[in-house]
């Protein structure tokens, strides 16, 4: 007896087709790799050195910058320049026409002991300068500068080299009193040193004007009538700082 079994059916088949509706097939995307322009970088891609300029890219190279990388130098501000004392024997009167005499004074109008008295002796002139300025009632730690009574060229055919009337005479008003009221000695230096500047900034002054200043000559200012040792005026003397167009330079003398 033939057998039944029918034909196999295709629907049937155990290896059924997915259907497109529950598990699609998955897709491949392909990409198309391009090469990125030179002038663009990713951002984690190191940045390479670029490299000097050549002939074939001398073109593309990018300009120098104007701006300096390092600091400007700096030149150093020079050393100040302080007051040179000069040391000389013999008469400090015994000087050419034009020759500038420093004294310390006080600032009463009295000329009346020591190297002072002789200050009044030898330029009377400067002595009633000197006195009629004091009526004023001048501070401690200036100056008066005294011109000449007799400049050289002025009411004389002929002046002498050592005539005293060609002389300035410059007073430090270094003490108000004198005597036994003279001020403490630490007040009579601090006042040396104020009244030796505004002495220089006067000689500058004047000099500017078209008058002729000589040598600056002093004796041991202070260590006098004023008792005051000179080792410690000298040091306040050493210790100015000379400003544009002062002197720097003044001699001591001593007998």
């Amino acid at each position: 007896m033939p057998s039944s079994t029918p034909p196999p059916n295709p629907s049937a088949n155990t290896h059924k087709r997915p259907n497109a509706t529950t598990s699609p097939t998955p897709t491949i995307k392909r990409t198309k790799t391009t090469t990125p322009p030179s002038d663009l970088k990713p951002s984690n891609m190191e940045e390479s050195p670029m490299p000097p300029p050549t002939p074939d890219n001398m073109d593309s190279a990018p300009a120098p910058s104007n701006e300096s990388t390092t600091a400007p130098a700096t030149t150093p501000s020079p050393s100040p320049t302080h007051l040179t004392l000069t040391y000389h024997q013999g008469s400090l009167f015994t000087a050419p026409p034009h020759t500038l005499l420093i004294h310390a004074c006080n600032t009463l109008g009295k000329w009346g002991a020591g190297i002072a008295l002789a200050f009044k002796h030898i330029y009377p002139s400067a002595y009633k300068t000197y006195y009629n300025h004091c009526a004023s009632k001048p501070a401690r730690g200036t100056a008066l500068l005294i011109a000449p009574s007799q400049p050289p060229g002025q009411g004389q055919a002929q002046v002498q080299d050592q005539d005293p009337g060609t002389h300035w005479i410059g007073c430090l008003f270094t003490s108000a009193k004198y005597g036994r009221n003279k001020d403490a000695e630490d007040v009579i230096l601090r006042s040396t040193g104020q009244a030796m500047r505004d002495l220089l900034r006067s000689i500058a002054e004047m000099e500017k004007d078209g008058f002729v200043v000589g040598t600056v000559r002093m004796c041991k200012i202070n260590s006098g009538k004023f008792g005051v040792e000179w080792e410690a005026t000298e040091q306040v003397l050493r210790e100015i700082v000379i400003e544009e167009g002062w002197r720097g330079e003044v001699e001591v003398w001593e007998p």
